[in-house]
C-alpha cells in the first residue's frame, strides 16, 4: 500500500500526455496490467 499511497498522479491534456509518452519512449504502466507492462519496459530502462 505504501507504493500506491505515495505514487504520483498528474493530470494533463491528451496532446501533452502524448508528447510526454513519445519523448519518454514508452506508455504509462496500466494498473490492470502492471506486471506485464513493467516487464515489457524494464529491459529498456537498463534494469
Amino acid at each position: 500500500m505504501a507504493i500506491r499511497d505515495s505514487a504520483e498522479c498528474v493530470a494533463m491534456p491528451y496532446d501533452v500526455a502524448a508528447e510526454v509518452t513519445e519523448k519518454r519512449g514508452y506508455d504509462d504502466i496500466r494498473l490492470e496490467n502492471a506486471w506485464e507492462d513493467w516487464n515489457a519496459i524494464r529491459p529498456s530502462l537498463g534494469l
